[in-house]
């Protein structure tokens, strides 16, 4: 069975040919996944650059259902501090 989703996408207000704005609904409507850029920042983040976006959040589900179907249940992190140095 396949879960429906739409992905609703807005134009940045400073710059029109690149994506602003993005949000994932359910079938009832409901959000589930929001993301804007964050052109105002001094970082200038932007979903086409830098932001977690949409289909990033799509294709996260979609591997978090893959490891549903092997059986998993649950998912363990384990947290390095590393350096100052990427």
């Amino acid at each position: 069975m396949e879960y429906k989703v739409t992905i609703h996408e807005w134009p940045d207000y400073n710059d029109p040919a690149i994506t602003g704005h993005q949000v994932v609904k359910d079938a009832q409507n409901r959000t589930i996944f929001s993301v804007r850029n964050l052109a105002d920042c001094p970082e200038d983040a932007i979903i086409t650059r830098d932001l977690f976006e949409a289909h990033d959040f799509i294709a996260a589900v979609r591997f978090g259902m893959k490891l549903a179907s092997q059986g998993y249940t649950d998912i363990a992190a384990d947290i390095i501090e590393e350096g100052d140095e990427f």
